[in-house]
C-alpha cells in the first residue's frame, strides 16, 4: 500500500515537472516571435561566410537595405553598406547573392589578378564609393 502511494506521488511530481519544462520552452519560443513579430522590420540573412569558429561574416537584408556585418563571441559590427552594390548590378533577382558578386568580380577584373576574398572585398567596397 505504502509502495503504490509513493510511485503515484512520484508519477504525479514526474508528470507535473514535464508539463513545467514544456510549457516554459513553449513561452519562450511564443515570446521570441512575438518580439521579432512586433518589430514590424522585414530582416532576413542573405547569406554567411566562417572565417573562423568564432568570427562570421554575413550578408544582412533589413527592409531594401544590404549590410555587410561582421560577428564575432563579443561583438557585432556593421562593416559597409552593400545596397547601391547589390542593386547597381541587378543581382537580386538572380538567386544567391555572394555567389553572384564573386562572379561579378571575377569578371570585372583582370584574368590575371589574385582572386581572393579579400580582393572580392576591396573591389566590392571600391565600387560601392563610386
Amino acid at each position: 500500500m505504502l509502495n503504490a502511494e509513493l510511485i503515484q506521488s512520484l508519477g504525479i511530481v514526474v508528470g507535473f515537472l514535464v508539463f513545467v519544462f514544456f510549457l516554459s520552452n513553449l513561452l519562450k519560443r511564443m515570446a521570441t516571435n512575438r518580439k521579432i513579430a512586433t518589430l514590424g522590420i522585414d530582416f532576413k540573412i542573405v547569406s554567411k561566410l566562417p572565417l573562423s569558429n568564432k568570427n562570421i561574416l554575413y550578408i544582412v537584408q533589413i527592409g531594401s537595405n544590404f549590410l555587410l556585418l561582421g560577428a564575432s563571441e563579443n561583438n557585432i559590427s556593421a562593416i559597409a553598406d552593400l545596397t547601391k552594390v547589390i542593386q547597381s548590378s541587378d543581382l537580386r533577382t538572380t538567386g544567391s547573392t555572394v555567389f553572384n558578386l564573386q562572379k561579378n568580380y571575377q569578371q570585372s577584373s583582370n584574368p590575371n589578378s589574385d582572386v581572393s576574398f579579400k580582393n572580392f572585398l576591396k573591389e566590392t567596397f571600391k565600387k560601392s564609393k563610386n
